[in-house]
């Protein structure tokens, strides 16, 4: 935006730098998840893939809870929803641990 621009100290702005309004900002996420084809979601939504992803990658519980701003845990946990490769991967382990076979974990 070259002169235009302007310093607003935040992390989405419009293309002058101005702080978008919620709905402008709505709408440009709503396209953006249309042009991705993507189904239809929330902006809140984000939050909850934000937590999952950092939760599947191994980020500590702490280190997710200070990304979101959440202070306790328990909050941090709601947002996070276990993938199905970890609930079969959570579920082998047990079955090899109920059966015995502890060596082959």
């Amino acid at each position: 935006a070259g002169r235009d621009w302007v310093e607003t100290n935040v992390i989405v702005n419009g293309k002058t730098g101005k702080t978008l309004t919620r709905q402008a900002l709505l709408n440009h996420f709503y396209a953006a998840v249309a042009d991705a084809g993507l189904p239809k979601m929330r902006f809140h939504d984000l939050r909850h893939s934000a937590a999952s992803l950092m939760s599947a990658e191994g980020v500590p519980i702490k280190t997710q809870m200070a990304v979101l701003g959440h202070t306790t845990m328990g909050i941090t946990l709601r947002y996070t929803h276990v993938n199905t490769d970890e609930q079969v991967q959570a579920t082998t382990i047990l079955g090899k641990i109920m059966g015995g076979d502890r060596e082959e974990i």
